[in-house]
């Protein structure tokens, strides 16, 4: 099934409510994934996804240099095609990142009552003569300079394909390029990267960054 549509509104005289939509034919959402079944791509009317798996236990994380440069192999192989086909230069509303993070139980932390070792926003999640927590969940937004988009902080308890617990901390930006170029798409993942970054290095202690593998270099 296609992705629901999600953009950054400034404008709060143009609140959005309920939407809807009438389709003359069956939407779709088609995948394409490389030989190694580690890169995917995902498109479908409204969307261009590129998404790395960690399909096998030996595969690496790649770094965001590698990332941005297979997204902009295969962003100008998709508009050569929409050319090609005489269906024009699509219009570029929004750019998405995302960092999703995994940390696993035994690995600076034991129970979720350790958050404080985790990051200092989760400081104190047993408070007075409550237990360790079953559950946790935590997330916040920022409106990012200049209004050129939005940074999306989660942090929750889930349970990994192992069966072993873990802390997932998902780190989203959104917003707006300044034009559909190839160029200024990729002027603004930088952007959007860097602030990822800086809630990278605010919520997670200088203790869990070398336990998780200095992410913050990625």
């Amino acid at each position: 099934m296609p992705l629901p549509p999600k953009t950054e509104v400034f404008d709060t005289s143009h609140r959005r409510g309920p939407s809807f939509e009438l389709l003359s034919r069956p939407a779709a959402r088609c995948w394409f994934i490389d030989r190694d079944r580690g890169l995917l791509i995902q498109v479908q009317n409204g969307r261009f996804i590129q998404n790395w798996r960690k399909e096998k236990a030996t595969k690496s994380y790649p770094k965001y240099e590698k990332t941005r440069s297979t997204f902009s192999r295969d962003w100008d192989r998709f508009t050569d095609f929409l050319k090609g086909q005489r269906l024009g230069d699509p219009l570029v509303q929004q750019c998405e990142i995302t960092y999703v993070n995994h940390l696993e139980i035994e690995k600076g932390w034991q129970t979720l009552g350790d958050l404080k070792a985790v990051t200092p926003v989760l400081s104190e999640v047993s408070p007075g003569r409550l237990p360790s927590p079953e559950g946790v969940i935590f997330g916040s937004r920022y409106v990012l300079p200049e209004k050129r988009g939005r940074l999306y902080v989660q942090m929750q308890s889930a349970i990994g394909a192992d069966g072993k617990e873990l802390l997932l901390f998902t780190l989203t930006a959104r917003g707006a390029p300044s034009s559909s170029q190839a160029s200024d798409l990729l002027s603004w993942f930088d952007f959007g990267r860097t602030w990822i970054h800086e809630a990278f290095e605010g919520f997670v202690t200088p203790e869990m960054r070398v336990i998780w593998g200095g992410q913050k270099s990625r």
